[in-house]
């Protein structure tokens, strides 16, 4: 893949707003920290496809709004303090969120073979694909619906989104954000005389 070199991109542009809230209690043995926070990006450095007689694939540019909006909570515990054996517990949860605000053009961008679409209200590199309706009978054959290219019984059978009897690129439909909604996690530190052992999770859900 070839880019064409912009000697206009500059730095990305922040403004950040961060809401927190400390709270401690039983002599900071126990310990809560809230925080939600909206960063605007007004000078996002973007991707953008060029067409192929340009002999490119695509340029980066500073074009376009992005606002990311997230929630973070984090709770730790001193559960034993005792000479031999001590433990804490630290627990977290986390939520982040993309919105594309002002976009020049909305864009097709295309990874390997899997699509994804950037354009106004809509998070960032958000998947837009063809849907998917099972798998395609000798049923369907008879009845002639509308298939890709020349797809038989047992392939994938794509819903023709914009009912114009063909299936085709006008066809893709949102489908979800390749971004994980939620992170969580638990961390476990014990230690007992020389010895210390730590135990963790990490989880993401949401983003497929």
């Amino acid at each position: 893949e070839t880019s064409f070199v912009n000697p206009k991109l500059t730095w990305e542009v922040m403004k950040t707003l961060n809401l927190g809230l400390d709270l401690n209690a039983l002599n900071n043995r126990i310990q809560t920290s809230v925080n939600y926070y909206i960063n605007n990006n007004d000078k996002s450095i973007l991707s953008i496809p060029l067409p192929t007689q340009s002999g490119f694939n695509s340029y980066l540019d500073n074009t376009g709004k992005i606002v990311n909006r997230g929630f973070e909570f984090e709770l730790y515990g001193v559960i034993s303090t005792q000479q031999k054996l001590g433990w804490t517990t630290s627990l977290n949860f986390a939520t982040n969120s993309s919105e594309i605000i002002d976009i020049p053009v909305a864009y097709n961008l295309d990874q390997n073979g899997v699509y994804a679409r950037n354009e106004e209200g809509h998070a960032l590199n958000e998947w837009y694909m063809y849907q998917v309706d099972g798998l395609i009978t000798q049923q369907d054959i008879d009845s002639d619906i509308p298939r890709r290219g020349d797809a038989m019984v047992g392939s994938l059978k794509y819903l023709d989104v914009n009912d114009d009897g063909e299936i085709d690129g006008e066809d893709r439909d949102w489908s979800g954000s390749p971004t994980p909604k939620y992170f969580y996690g638990m961390t476990n530190n014990f230690s007992f005389k020389n010895f210390s052992l730590s135990i963790f999770f990490h989880g993401a859900q949401g983003g497929y």
